[in-house]
């Protein structure tokens, strides 16, 4: 069935069926490189095509597979910063960047994703949490205390109480950190 559909497909590159159905085949038989091999040449077909979702789309296929199938993340990375580049604000490519991103200690890349998502995300519960993040980040990882800072003071502004946030300040204070910013 697999030859018959390579053949299919020689023949009629443009039919996303049998794109679809090889796919499917590769991936039901774990074939992680012939996946990847499907996607790029997708890519490169088309190219010239005026369909931005189905470029997208492709992008992150090939950046899961070359993440989770090859063990390959900072090719993985690159897919998914392309498809970024055509839709900012794809949720699925942004948290695929920040597992990523976190994995390989790229700390910048990491803050500049997640400073991406707080403008996707519409939830104050979740904002308030990657702000956290980004804190948390920026001091432990970064070293950036007055950025840190700042972003412990948005969650306190939207929640006075958070424990996060007030213990992320008192670890900058117990540091040394600005004092004159962490006081409101």
């Amino acid at each position: 069935a697999r030859d018959a559909l390579v053949e299919a497909r020689t023949a009629a590159p443009a039919d996303r069926d049998i794109f679809e159905e090889l796919g499917g085949i590769h991936e039901a038989l774990e074939e992680h490189e012939a996946l990847e091999g499907l996607y790029r040449s997708e890519l490169d077909r088309s190219e010239g095509e005026d369909d931005e979702e189905w470029h997208v789309d492709l992008l992150v296929r090939l950046a899961a597979v070359l993440e989770r199938g090859l063990d390959r993340p900072e090719e993985a990375a690159a897919a998914y910063e392309e498809a970024l580049s055509l839709r900012k604000h794809n949720l699925y490519a942004l948290m695929a960047l920040e597992r990523i991103y976190g994995g390989l200690l790229k700390w910048h890349d990491l803050v500049r994703v997640l400073q991406t998502k707080l403008e996707v995300l519409h939830s104050e519960r979740d904002r308030v949490q990657v702000h956290l993040q980004i804190g948390q980040v920026l001091w432990e990882r970064v070293g950036e205390p007055d950025e840190a800072v700042q972003h412990f003071r948005l969650v306190l502004e939207r929640d006075d109480s958070n424990a996060e946030a007030v213990a992320g300040l008192e670890r900058i204070l117990a540091d040394g950190g600005p004092v004159m910013q962490v006081a409101f």
